[in-house]
């Protein structure tokens, strides 16, 4: 037996297989747990004849136990939002689409937004986004926002609508909106194209914190939805997280959070930082590494602080990856927008380890990955410091999107 018995167990579990991960990667058959302490491992005798009156026990029957498990690339408060909206995970055809909208449509108060997500083309067996005539089926009158896992939203006609956006709307600085064959605004809204959206809604896709620049939320909005996700991540076995990428009012709301001791999880915070946000509010991000107070590590063992979050390209399904060969289908590497300039990633990176950060940084591209790769080598050679890229300093942070 392993023990660790400078408390008394409040809980034993036993007549299970449970799997330790300790460094020999032991099975046992049952645990004492003393607080938010692991006292010790054994045997169902061991374990048991530990308990004093105040042990609660639970019979495992067998089943499998494991350590929670930790996701370090999340976004919990926006999955908060959409477990509240429309969550088409799963669907895989528009016409179940349409039914879970007209559903929410019909529970919807009036003048509210119906808000969902996250989807991608290929779940679809249309192959394609669901464009406003899709929405406008069963929700003409509502107006729809559904967010695509990265780079776009799909919208109806009211939203457009209330939006202002026409056939004759200008593509925003790195946007677009879609036309169809008329050259009528099809619903789906690229790259900062969807702050044209965003800017028009008084919820939280609507708020500066989701990079539309202009509005706010009440924190306690934000508590709600974090509350959400991670109670429904626990179900999942998913028991802390790394989340990439808020804002003060997020931060604030999660502290809060702590205080109250209503944490459903443990939380690692990263700072939305140059490149995040689709919009960028130069002031704020100069409060972080010159008058913020916390850096990295600060915190303590329920809410830390991580690296700060960069981005420096989109995704490869939604074609906005910096990379070195061509899209299927064409001829030579694509011209994409930049999330931040390139020239001036290396200043933001020394600026940042300067003031006790590290970074981590979104890429998904070879041109991007290599981009930061270079700037954290050049930061070494400069400070003449062993920095390691695969230490705190820098996390590549890419994904499929």
């Amino acid at each position: 037996m392993k023990t660790a018995a400078f408390l008394q167990p409040s809980l034993n579990l036993y007549n299970g297989n449970i799997l330790t991960q300790d460094d020999e990667r032991s099975q046992v058959e049952a645990i004492a747990i003393g607080g938010k302490y692991i006292l010790a491992t054994g045997t169902n005798e061991e374990i048991l004849a530990m308990k004093t009156e105040g042990t609660r026990l639970i019979d495992a029957k067998g089943n499998t136990v494991l350590p929670g498990f930790n996701d370090p690339h999340c976004h919990p408060w926006q999955a908060g939002m959409l477990y509240e909206g429309v969550l088409i995970f799963g669907i895989d055809n528009f016409d179940d689409l349409k039914k879970i909208i007209a559903e929410a449509v019909e529970k919807a108060s009036p003048g509210e937004w119906i808000v969902g997500g996250s989807y991608i083309e290929s779940q679809f067996v249309e192959n394609r986004p669901p464009t406003k005539d899709v929405l406008d089926e069963v929700s003409p009158t509502t107006p729809v926002v559904l967010e695509r896992i990265f780079g776009a939203s799909a919208v109806n006609s009211k939203a457009l609508e209330l939006a202002g956006i026409t056939r004759d709307s200008p593509n925003p600085y790195n946007g677009e909106i879609c036309k169809d064959k008329e050259g009528e605004p099809n619903g789906i809204l690229k790259g900062q194209a969807v702050l044209l959206i965003r800017q028009a809604m008084d919820n939280l896709l609507g708020s500066d914190d989701f990079g539309a620049g202009e509005g706010s939320v009440e924190v306690e909005v934000y508590e709600r939805v974090i509350k959400k996700a991670l109670s429904v991540f626990k179900t999942y076995g998913i028991t802390s997280v790394m989340e990439a990428g808020v804002s003060r009012d997020v931060e604030r709301a999660y502290i809060q959070l702590d205080q109250k001791k209503e944490l459903e999880g443990r939380v690692c915070l990263m700072p939305n930082w140059h490149g995040f946000t689709l919009k960028q509010n130069q002031s704020r991000i100069a409060l972080l590494v010159n008058d913020y107070g916390p850096q990295t590590d600060y915190g303590n063992e329920w809410v830390r602080y991580g690296g700060l979050k960069m981005a420096i390209d989109g995704g490869l399904t939604s074609g906005t990856a910096l990379k070195s060969w061509p899209y299927l289908g064409e001829e030579k590497p694509r011209e994409v927008n930049l999330r931040l300039d390139l020239e001036k990633l290396d200043v933001y990176v020394e600026e940042a380890h300067e003031k006790g950060w590290s970074v981590g940084i979104h890429v998904m591209g070879d041109l991007a990955i290599d981009a930061a790769v270079d700037a954290i080598y050049r930061l070494g050679k400069r400070t003449q410091e062993n920095i390691d890229t695969t230490s705190s300093m820098l996390t590549i942070q890419a994904k499929m999107l």
